[in-house]
């Protein structure tokens, strides 16, 4: 259902009261850190949406996984360095 509302009802998420609401649950679902992950980078990626996504998170309580989220978008900027 969280991720249905990303994909089809991310206008909705404008509104900071119902986007933290939403993010509580996005940050507790069954499916772990990877699903809130996937969803927050694709909902951050809407110009329209990125100022009110960070400003509920900041309002969510959700403090560990926005910083799990924020860790895995530095390893994932990380040259790789192995192919050497």
């Amino acid at each position: 259902m969280l991720t249905a509302i990303a994909g089809r009802a991310w206008n909705l998420l404008a509104n900071e009261e119902l986007a933290a609401t939403y993010l509580s649950r996005l940050a507790h679902n069954s499916a772990g850190q990877e699903v809130f992950n996937a969803v927050m980078r694709d909902l951050l990626a809407i110009p329209t949406l990125r100022t009110h996504l960070l400003s509920a998170a900041e309002n969510a309580n959700i403090e560990q996984q926005m910083q799990a989220f924020q860790k895995s978008l530095r390893e994932e900027r990380k040259p790789d360095t192995s192919a050497t």
